[in-house]
């Protein structure tokens, strides 16, 4: 309880508009690159993973037309002139929330956004395993849960709290390999569905992402949602490859951009992903970026406030530095 209400009176005195000039002036002056990683945008109040209120998904469009000049990653390969500091929105996963709510309040302010699909979240329609357990905790029945087997992990420690469970048990899955999450599907998907209301986040579909592919900057967000460091160098090489087939075979185009799950890779990855063609190498860090980059860090965001908005998209207490 202290510490809630110590960041809501850290956000509410960084938020202020003097403050928040201040910050502003120095993103410009310092030329750097802020980049915001959303994940979804709704009106869902029960969910696995943290949304934006489209109400304060709009706040946020009218702030950074205000204050920023949003652009693309292909926007870098020519020098954009403007004395406003330069900011990109980066969604990931493909979740069908972002035709819902994102696309038609990013239309209505004539905003462009990059979205980093996961060909075989695409083409299975369903959402990451991580992302498809956190659906069945918020669904099920408390005896369902409790009745639930996954290899390895002590479930029973953590039943005080759906959503701490859910964080707990989504990180359990993330730091494994593919070929181990794999192992753990076959064995949740089974239970999963003994629930006849389950409903999995919905994707986008293909023809969703052709409709909006010359509208929006589409990326790749691995193959299946693996997290590098637990992978092999062959492994990651394959899955570039994957990656661009999917785009070329099914979209009928490519792509520049690839971004890693949860940030996970080593920093021999970022040289591979540039030898396989991705000039754009997206990672999380929580820090800013710069122009000039070929590796960009990006912030995690999500609101609960409008306060909380702007303050979180001026980088909230990360300072910004000379690059």
């Amino acid at each position: 309880m202290v510490k809630k209400y110590l960041k809501s009176f850290i956000i509410s005195v960084l938020s202020n508009p003097f403050l928040l000039r201040r910050k502003l002036n120095s993103l410009g002056k310092l030329n750097t690159l802020t980049i915001l990683n959303l994940h979804g945008v709704s009106d869902n109040k029960v969910d696995n993973f943290r949304t934006l209120d489209p109400f304060l998904f709009e706040e946020l469009l009218i702030f950074l037309k205000s204050y920023f000049e949003i652009i693309c990653f292909k926007d870098l390969e020519n020098e954009v002139m403007s004395e406003k500091p330069k900011i990109i929105l980066s969604f990931d996963d493909g979740y069908k929330s972002f035709i819902d709510y994102a696309v038609p309040l990013l239309t209505k302010h004539k905003i462009k956004a990059n979205m980093n699909i996961i060909p075989h979240c695409v083409e299975s329609q369903l959402p990451p395993l991580n992302v498809l357990t956190g659906d069945f905790f918020y669904q099920a029945p408390i005896e369902l849960i409790k009745n639930l087997s996954i290899p390895g992990f002590n479930l029973h420690k953590t039943m005080k709290s759906r959503t701490k469970l859910t964080l707990k048990i989504s990180s359990f899955i993330k730091n494994k390999s593919m070929e181990e999450q794999n192992f753990l599907r076959e064995s949740l998907m089974p239970q999963f569905f003994e629930l006849e209301t389950f409903q999995p986040t919905k994707m986008m579909t293909l023809n969703e992402i052709k409709q909006t592919i010359s509208n929006y900057e589409y990326g790749a967000h691995s193959y299946s949602h693996a997290s590098m460091e637990f992978e092999s160098d062959n492994y990651l090489k394959k899955d570039f490859i994957k990656c661009q087939e999917f785009f070329k075979n099914s979209l009928g185009t490519s792509t520049e951009i690839y971004a890693f799950p949860n940030g996970s890779h080593n920093k021999k990855h970022l040289s591979l992903a540039l030898s396989h063609g991705y000039k754009h190498i997206l990672l999380v860090d929580e820090s800013f970026s710069s122009c000039n980059n070929n590796t960009h860090c990006r912030f995690t965001f999500h609101a609960a406030s409008r306060k909380e908005v702007f303050f979180k998209a001026t980088g909230g207490l990360t300072k910004p530095k000379l690059n």
